[in-house]
This record gives C-alpha cells, structure tokens and sequence, in this order.
C-alpha cells in the first residue's frame, strides 16, 4: 500500500521535470563551412562562415565544452588565404617533383656553398643617389658585409 504513493510521485515528479526547459542545454554543433560560388567566368569564391556571437551564450556551470564560435576565426583566415577556392572542395594533383633543384641544393650542401642565414642584427643598405643603378653607397649592391 504505502508502495503506490511513492510510484505516484516519482511518476509525477519526472513528468514535472521532462517539462522544464533546460537553461543549460548544450550548444548545438557549430556549422562553420567554407561556402563556395562559382561566377559567370568559372571562378570560385571563397565565402566564409558567419561567427557567432559569444556575449549571448550562456554555459552552464557544469559543462566542458568549448565556445560555439572556437573555429570561425581558422575558418575565416582560411577562406581569405586560399589561392585557389575550388581546393577546398577537392585537392590539386600531385605532381612529379622536379629533380634539378633538388640536386641543385644537394650540391650545394656537399660543397658547403649554402647560403647563410639572414642576420636580423644586421646593418641596412644605404641608397646613394649618385651610385650607379643596382649599387649602394658602399658599392656592394645591397649585399652586406
């Protein structure tokens, strides 16, 4: 007898609950594709995804999840740096690579004739105006010493 009192209000108390909006539902999975669109001369344009904006997502207090707009910006950046848009839908062929320039900088490494690094500390060259063309005050063709 006293077991259906306590049926009831479990049964009451989880429709209760199954009711109530969760305030802090997880964010639904973020969308952030590169769109592409093709003009009238056949080339692709890279359009990048809207970010969200964060002021007005509200995690709740136990979650671990990331913000919804962590990758808009990478997105963003790539959509702005692709040479080509249409490598996003499909990567370019790989090509034989050029065998010369490669033996080219092998031999220049077994005769220790590679070029030094560039030295930041450096001094810059300074033009002269009445040096001949291609030549700076120093006459050392903007190479330092």
């Amino acid at each position: 007898m006293r077991a259906f009192p306590v049926f009831l209000f479990l049964a009451f108390s989880m429709a209760v609950c199954g009711c109530v909006d969760n305030p802090y539902a997880s964010a639904p999975a973020p969308d952030y594709r590169i769109g592409l669109v093709k003009e009238r001369d056949g080339k692709y344009i890279a359009v990048p995804p809207v970010c969200p904006d964060w002021r007005f997502y509200n995690p709740g207090p136990f979650q671990n999840e990331p913000w919804p707009q962590y990758g808009c910006a990478h997105a963003r950046n790539l959509a702005a740096m692709v040479e080509r848009p249409e490598d996003l839908e499909k990567g370019r062929e790989i090509s034989p690579a050029l065998g010369s320039s490669a033996a080219t900088a092998m031999r220049r490494y077994n005769q220790e004739k590679t070029k030094p690094l560039i030295d930041p500390n450096a001094k810059a060259p300074v033009a002269d105006p009445g040096a001949p063309m291609g030549q700076d005050s120093e006459g050392t063709g903007g190479q330092t010493k």
